[in-house]
This record gives structure tokens, C-alpha cells and sequence, in this order.
């Protein structure tokens, strides 16, 4: 974008933008359901219609003081967040007269804080402290707008918008990571539908509202009255603290998950997803988990125990805790190709297989990864079910 404002024209910026969002436009038209989940999928109880849908997300929040809350935050945010891209084309062109190019860097900066953002978070939440991600990434939405203001120079405010990125990865990651950590899975789409109509309308507040206090008070006194905007946080802290012990998640599922290729590559909350949908699975001595030729409907991973694979009544591999089976038949939709079967008793945890798909589809370099997986089945001594 800064590129095309410095070597042609705003109305050409435009253009390139209308075209590429019509080519990506083009591609979500393609998408629909994935056929065998849609018949597989269990019958929900759900609403009549749309708007009942609105009201049941309504309710959960409502009704969870701790889910308002985080939705209010994400509309502190967004609102900020609205100032701001109003507030990056006056500072550029107005505070540091640099022209339109100076409009896109200073958009650039606050991506390139995002990508850094994805580093830094993660020691953020170490342990499951995600209130840190909030309260450290509401705190950088504000705080650097007050650095603009005091110190008017090309660098101060690529510093500022670096900042601001950093922060806008923490609060998102750590924000929905909580919501989806503290929405139980059946209401979950309802309660993101609010919280995106939240994020939409604070973005449209505070895109609207800045060019009328920039009016009033100045560039200047504007940045700073929204920058005391996450002072919010002072108070919610505590309550904050509190969704901490609501949203913990048991380490074990997802240590177990991780460390198979195709799923060590998610990111936390969709990692996070999937350990909440695996199931524990006890199997005797002897039992055979899968039969060969079965239709495969779940994956599997050793918890404790052993299990042997059978193919045509020899066993050709034997698989230990941190092992995975199961993936060949739902990947390709085949039958499975060989039994599994304990060695003692086994304690696994299993994945229904729109849960598996959706996860190792929706992510490249899970998809890669579980390509890989495949690709080792062409071994005889890898054959696996």
C-alpha cells in the first residue's frame, strides 16, 4: 500500500485493494461443508431461526460476568483500534507532514508489531496466565499513542505502531483463547458472533468518534484522551485473574497432541480446541481397539500402555505412549488398514473424526505434516492403521 501511494495515486491504491478483495471473494464463494461431517454430525438442539441464535449468545454472556467482561474489553479495544486508523492518516500527513507513503509504513509498522507479537505472547501466557496477554495488550493499544503525541518524529511513531501491533496479537490471542476456553463447544459459534459484532461496531465507534475529538481538542490532546482509554483495565484485573483458574485446561491431552507432528505445528487455540475434544479411552488386555477393514470414524493416541498392529494376522509395529493411529483411514476415507490391538491394559485418548479433519485441514502446515505421515505408510515397515 505505501508503495503504490508513493510511486502512483490514492485512486490506484484503491483499485489494487477492490481487486484483491474480490479475488479473495471468489475463493470464499467456493467453500462449503465438508459432506461426511455434515451427515455425521450429531443432531443439536438448535434455535428456530438467526435471531434466536443472536439472543442465545446474548444470554451466555449476559448471564457469565466474566464473559462480559471480555467482551466489553474487546470493545475497548476496538474502539481504540477504530481511533487509530483514523489517528495513522492525520500523523502521517498532518503531525509529521510525510506524505501519503508515510500512511502505509506506519500501517506496515503495526503489522510487523503483530508477527513480533506472536513471539512475545507466548511467554506472555506461560503457565495459563492468558490475562497477561489481555492486560498487557489492551495496556500497549493505548500507552504508545501517548509517545506520538509527546514526541512528533518518523521514529517515535513507527515505535508506537510496532507497540501497538505487539499488543494487538497478545489481546487477540489471549481473548479468544479465553472465550473459547470458558463457552462450552455447542454455543460457541453464537457467543463469536456476538463478540465479532462487538469488534465491528467498536471499530466503527472509534473511527467516528476520533475525527470529532481531533476536531475539538487537537491531534495532540486526542491521542492522549485515548490513550487513557485501557486505564479500564485497572479495575477489571482482578476479575481477569479470576477466568485464569475458570479456563484451565488439562496439560496432559494437550502435551499428548503436540507432540505428533501433524498437530505440534497448531496454534494454541486451536490446539487448545482439540485437547478439549479428545476423549480418554480405557482398553483390557487383549482387547482389539480397531478391526482391519472397519470403517474409521476416530484417531487415536497411546496414553499409557502399548498396543500391537496387526496386518493379515502379523504384527508389524508396535506403538508406545506419545503414539498416534488411525489418521490413514480418515484421510483418505478408507477402510482401516489393520487392527490394533492392547498389550496390557491402555489408556488412550481418542478424536472423532470431524474434530481430527477439521484440524489437520484447516492448518497448512498440519496438512503438510500429515501428508508426511502418509507418505510413510508407502513403507511396508511403517504400515500402521
Amino acid at each position: 500500500g505505501a508503495f503504490l501511494l508513493a510511486v502512483s495515486s490514492v485512486e490506484v491504491t484503491f483499485v489494487f485493494t477492490a481487486v484483491a478483495l474480490v479475488w479473495s471473494a471468489l475463493f470464499a464463494l467456493t467453500l462449503r461443508p465438508h459432506d461426511a461431517g455434515a451427515r455425521e454430525a450429531p443432531a443439536l438442539s438448535e434455535p428456530a431461526g438467526w435471531l434466536d441464535e443472536v439472543r442465545e449468545g446474548v444470554r451466555v454472556v449476559r448471564e457469565d460476568r466474566g464473559l462480559l467482561l471480555l467482551v466489553g474489553l474487546f470493545g475497548v479495544q476496538t474502539v481504540i483500534a477504530g481511533a487509530v486508523s483514523v489517528f495513522t492518516v492525520v500523523v502521517a500527513l498532518d503531525v509529521l507532514d510525510a506524505g501519503n507513503a508515510w500512511v502505509g509504513i506506519l500501517d506496515a509498522a503495526g503489522g510487523v508489531g503483530a508477527l513480533l507479537g506472536v513471539t512475545i505472547v507466548t511467554r506472555l501466557t506461560d503457565g495459563g496466565r492468558l490475562s497477561n496477554g489481555v492486560i498487557t495488550g489492551l495496556l500497549l493499544w493505548g500507552l504508545p499513542l501517548i509517545l506520538i503525541a509527546l514526541v512528533d518524529t518518523k521514529a517515535a511513531a513507527v515505535a508506537a505502531l510496532l507497540l501497538i501491533g505487539v499488543g494487538d496479537t497478545a489481546i487477540d490471542v489471549s481473548s479468544y483463547t479465553l472465550v473459547q476456553r470458558l463457552v462450552p463447544e455447542e454455543l460457541l459459534g453464537r457467543v463469536f458472533g456476538l463478540v465479532e459484532t462487538v469488534v465491528v461496531a467498536g471499530l466503527a465507534v472509534g473511527a467516528l468518534v476520533a475525527p470529532l475529538v481531533i476536531e475539538l481538542i487537537g491531534i495532540e490532546a486526542a491521542l492522549i484522551a485515548f490513550a487513557c482509554l485501557p486505564a479500564v483495565i485497572l479495575v477489571a484485573t482482578r476479575s481477569l485473574r479470576h477466568l485464569d483458574k475458570r479456563a484451565v485446561v488439562d496439560e496432559r491431552p494437550r502435551t499428548l497432541l503436540r507432540g505428533l507432528p501433524m498437530f505440534s505445528v497448531l496454534p494454541l487455540p486451536v490446539l487448545d480446541g482439540l485437547a478439549m475434544a479428545a476423549r480418554p479411552l480405557e482398553v483390557a488386555d487383549g482387547a482389539t481397539v480397531v478391526s482391519q477393514g472397519d470403517a474409521g470414524d476416530r484417531y487415536y493416541v497411546v496414553d499409557e500402555g502399548e498396543v500391537d498392529v496387526v496386518i493379515d494376522g502379523a504384527i508389524v509395529t508396535r506403538l508406545a505412549p506419545g503414539d498416534g493411529f488411525g489418521e490413514l483411514a480418515l484421510l483418505r476415507d478408507a477402510p482401516r488398514a489393520a487392527s490394533v490391538v492392547a498389550r496390557g491394559p491402555v489408556r488412550m485418548l481418542t478424536l472423532d473424526r470431524d474434530a481430527f479433519l477439521h484440524a489437520v485441514t484447516s492448518h497448512a502446515g498440519a496438512t503438510r505434516a500429515a501428508d508426511a505421515v502418509m507418505a510413510g505408510y508407502r513403507r511396508p515397515a511403517m504400515a500402521t492403521a
